[in-house]
């Protein structure tokens, strides 16, 4: 997750999306999907 590393203005949608694909990282029944 290089994103993480690359200070950026926290914007909702950008926040949402990333909480989405952190929970979908999580999820063991989640697919696992090149990021």
């Amino acid at each position: 997750m290089a994103d993480a590393k690359t200070p950026q203005p926290l914007d909702p949608h950008e926040l949402m999306k990333w909480l989405a694909a952190l929970r979908r990282a999580t999820q063991p029944t989640a697919q696992n999907a090149p990021v």
